[in-house]
């Protein structure tokens, strides 16, 4: 399975199930008491009410471990 193509159940805001994988590569820079960091290895995602969420692909993988062993 592509990373891409990783399951992602319900959107953590609203709860509903009907979520859409946005993009393949995406980099997330946060600014925090003015040091930027970058953090790669996330998957972005958008529900039917419009809110985008990130997930770590480790969260996915250690997620697809947990649900076929």
């Amino acid at each position: 399975m592509e990373r891409n193509e990783m399951p992602v159940r319900m959107c953590p805001v609203c709860r509903t199930e009907a979520v859409t994988a946005l993009s393949q590569k995406v980099t997330v820079i946060a600014k925090i008491e003015g040091l930027e960091q970058k953090a790669g290895g996330v998957a972005a995602y958008r529900c039917e009410q419009g809110h985008v969420f990130f997930v770590r692909f480790s969260n996915l993988e250690n997620f697809l471990k947990s649900i076929t062993e």
